[in-house]
């Protein structure tokens, strides 16, 4: 029985010896300051752009529904031939 243990022993000291050694998780690389400066600051300019871009949809949309409302509804907003925009008989 004592026989038995050793060998137990024995192999499972081998196979520790050979089991590789358990590698440390590399550590993570490291985000700057002025990187997360950079970040913050194009994201509240997005952010503001956006903002613009909504606001000049709307002005545009304003815009387009004022020309409608001007022909009323026999007339269609169209571009003329100078390419401005006219009141022209609906078909």
């Amino acid at each position: 029985m004592y026989s038995q243990l050793i060998a137990f022993t024995l192999l499972a000291a081998a196979a520790f010896a050979q089991a590789p050694a358990p590698q440390e998780s590399p550590k993570p690389p490291q985000i700057t300051a002025e990187m997360r400066a950079r970040f913050w600051r194009t994201q509240a300019e997005n952010i503001a752009a956006a903002a613009r871009a909504e606001r000049a949809q709307e002005a545009a949309r304003a815009a387009q529904e004022e020309l409608r409302k001007a022909c009323g509804d026999k007339f269609t907003v169209a571009l003329d031939a100078e390419g401005e925009p006219s009141c022209q008989a609906k078909q």
